[in-house]
Formats: structure tokens, sequence, C-alpha cells
């Protein structure tokens, strides 16, 4: 990029918003599905294309989300040279998500003598974690020639249909872990009141406090039905005053009394 400071900062954003909103659309929204699907179309071009490695991975129980997720998220940079980087960028720009996966296969062909050695999940995640940063991804030039002599096609048709493919084994995923998650807080949330329930017991009741609030509670009911103007529930005692009627006494003295 040539030209003054604040015109190679505009242009470096568009770049940036051509991969973020064109290129790979769907890698930075929440859940990153499309790249979880990716590793999964990774994982199935290594099956049709280097099945020695697939049968090492599975042997291993490894599985190329835990192995790719980073080279996809971060397009290589951080994963490989910078200078290897930059070749890989040319060649997403030019043709597309497509060039990820001859990236990745191309990434694992140099290195394929290293990687059959491996039999067990720890060797194979730490030569996994090597071989990016080793001389045969240093010379970009080696790098970009691997990357265009693997053996047979790669059309965009065949990444698609891939991708459908592997979308419903990722959403069939998402949809159990959210239901167990769902039924983890179910068990959290009884458990808490149980606890609750434990801590803070509600008091015993006996029969007759129970009519006794029955009681209060139908009374208190009338009142509010007849209004609290209503002279009803007040009598007049020896000095021609008004007075609680006895029903509303001895509600009061069974309250105190309780």
């Amino acid at each position: 990029l040539d030209g003054p400071a604040e015109e190679i900062e505009e242009k470096t954003f568009w770049l940036l918003h051509a991969l973020t909103h064109n290129i790979v659309p769907a890698y930075y929204i929440s859940g990153m599905v499309d790249v979880q699907v990716d590793c999964l179309v990774f994982e199935e071009l290594l099956r049709q294309k280097v099945p020695s490695v697939y049968k090492v991975l599975k042997e291993a129980n490894v599985d190329c989300i835990v192995l790719a997720t980073k080279w996809f998220i971060c397009l290589f940079a951080d994963v490989v040279p910078m200078e290897t980087v930059l070749r890989i960028f040319d060649c997403l720009f030019y043709e597309g998500d497509k060039i990820l996966f001859r990236a990745c296969i191309a990434l694992v062909k140099l290195h394929l003598d290293t990687i059959v050695k491996c039999h067990l999940f720890p060797d194979v995640v730490l030569t996994f974690r090597n071989i990016c940063k080793d001389k045969q991804t240093l010379y970009c030039h080696e790098f970009l020639q691997a990357m265009f002599k693997l053996s047979g096609s790669l059309p965009r048709s065949r990444i698609q249909r891939l991708r459908e493919k592997c979308r419903v084994k990722v959403m069939q995923t998402m949809d159990e872990l959210n239901q167990r998650e769902a039924e983890y807080r179910t068990q959290l949330e009884l458990q808490r009141q149980k606890q609750n329930q434990v801590d803070h017991p509600e008091p015993d009741i006996t029969p007759a406090e129970d009519n006794m609030i029955g009681e209060q509670q139908e009374e208190e009911a009338e009142s509010e039905e007849i209004g609290t103007g209503d002279l009803s529930k007040t009598t007049c005692n020896s000095n021609g005053e008004l007075a609680p009627a006895p029903s509303l006494v001895r509600s009061t003295v069974g309250l105190a009394v309780r």
C-alpha cells in the first residue's frame, strides 16, 4: 500500500472489511458456527486427500476443531511466518476462502512423515503446533507451490456441499450442548431451592392457629366488600360511643394470643 498514512489506514480498513464481511462473513459472529463447520470440512478433506493423517487423528482421538480453529480464526496470521501469511492473503483476496483449505492441506502434507509417527493425543497436538513455524513454512514460495500442487481439484461447489453436510452436524452438537446446559441450570435451581428450605425452614402452624388465620382472612374479606365506612362492624357501649363489635374484639384478641 502506497500513499499518505491516512490513505493507507483507510485502504487497510476496507481490506479488513472485505475479509470479515465478504470472504469469511460468519467467522466472527456469536458462536462462530462457520469456523466449526470449516474445521469439519478440513477433516473431511483430510480423509479424502491425506488418509494416513486422518487415520492418525482418529486413533489418537483428536478432532480438527482442536487443531485448526486458530488457523481459520486468524486466517493463518500468528500461525505461520509473516511472509507466508502475506502470500496466503494475496491468494485469499484473489481466490476466496477456499484457499484456506489449500493452505491447511499443504501444511499437513509438507509434514506428513512427522505426523504419521504420532500415536497419542498430546503428541499430535504438539506436532501440529510445531509444524507451523519450521523452515518449510518459512520459505513462502515453496509453501505456495505445495498449496497449488495438491492432487485433484478443489472446486467451490464441492466445498459448499461439504459445508452443508458439516453444518448439520455442528447444529446438532450445539443443540445437544444447549439442552445439557438447560438441564444443568434446572438441576442447579432445584438444589438451590432445597438448600434454601433447609437453611430457612417455614414455621409449623397448629390446626387451631390455621383456623384462626382462616377466620381472620374471611372477616377481612367481608370488611373490604362492605367498605371502610360501614358501621355494621361497630356497636354502641353504655356511654353511647361507637365501639368495635365483639367479633372484631375476638379476632384482635386471637391475633394477640397468637
